[in-house]
Order: C-alpha cells, then structure tokens, then sequence
C-alpha cells in the first residue's frame, strides 16, 4: 500500500513537471486545491473513523485563535521556511554549479516539512503528501517563470488548512 501511495505521488510529481506551456493559470491552481482536498478529506475520514485520536493533537483553544494559526499564520510560515527559502536556496547552489536533481528538491522540501508537524509519526507520515505537492507546485511554477509563486503556493495550502479546520468544528 505505501509503494502504490508512493507511485501516485511520483506520478502526480511527474505530471506537474511534463504540463505544456499551455496551460490556464487557474485551472492549475484549481487542479492543486482539488488534489490536496481530496486527500485532506479523504485521510480526515479514514482517520476520524478508525483512529481519531491520531489526530486530536492540537491543543484546545479558542476559535479565533485556532483559525489565525491554522489558516494564516501557520502557512505562511511553513510555505516561507519550506518551499521558499528551501527550493530558493537550492537554485541558488545550482546557479553556483552544484548539480542537483528536482527530485531531490521537491523530496528534502517535503521531509522537512513533514518532519515540523512532528505530533506523532503517523502525522507525519501523513503530512509527506501535501509537503510534496506544495513543493511540486512551487518548484513548477518558480521554473515556468510564474508570478506570484510564493502567494499561490501559500494560497492552496491555506485553503487545505481552513477546510480542515471547518471539517475540526463541523465533524
């Protein structure tokens, strides 16, 4: 079961990266909010009905708080730390000669992402998914030359966290 998750998000990676110059802007974003939904849902219900303890790892505290830190401050800093100052250093190195795979970009982005969300280590595990499509998104989109990479990137993740956040209040 790992591997196959495993093949679909090589895949899924793959897919970013073979995507014609043609695409539609939105639809690329919208594709990406689609895909980390699905699997925010998708794990939020196998999780809730099996093991919800594995995720009722944050601390109680009030909504405003909780949703100023899920939803705003949270990503931003986790799309600054792990998608900007990672992938830009990379291409930094590799401006400065170092040969250095996009694999292993996009993966050391997401470990270290996932790695930071370190609750307990079935959530970490879950976490390598969104780490390898924010990291996918960015590294795609900072090669195509995009604007506004950093607020897109941060932007889908945002949106997966308030989703999760309301499926957290409204079970």
């Amino acid at each position: 079961m790992l591997l196959t998750a495993i093949g679909g998000i090589c895949t899924m990676i793959n897919l970013l990266y073979n995507l014609k110059r043609g695409y539609k802007k939105a639809s690329l974003f919208l594709f990406i909010v689609f895909v980390d939904l699905s699997y925010t849902l998708l794990v939020s219900w196998i999780i809730n009905s099996y093991c919800p303890e594995l995720i009722d790892v944050f601390p109680k505290q009030n909504k405003f708080t909780a949703f100023f830190v899920e939803v705003i401050a949270g990503p931003l800093l986790e799309t600054f730390l792990f998608q900007f100052l990672v992938i830009e250093l990379f291409f930094y190195l590799k401006k400065r000669g170092f040969n250095i795979n996009d694999l292993v970009i996009v993966w050391t982005s997401s470990l270290l992402f996932s790695v930071t969300h370190y609750y307990n280590f079935v959530y970490i595990l879950i976490i390598i998914f969104p780490g390898l499509l924010y990291a996918s998104y960015y590294l795609f989109l900072k090669k195509e030359k995009q604007n506004l990479v950093f607020i897109r990137v941060f932007g889908v993740h945002s949106i997966s966290n308030c989703v999760a956040f309301l499926v957290d209040i409204f079970p």
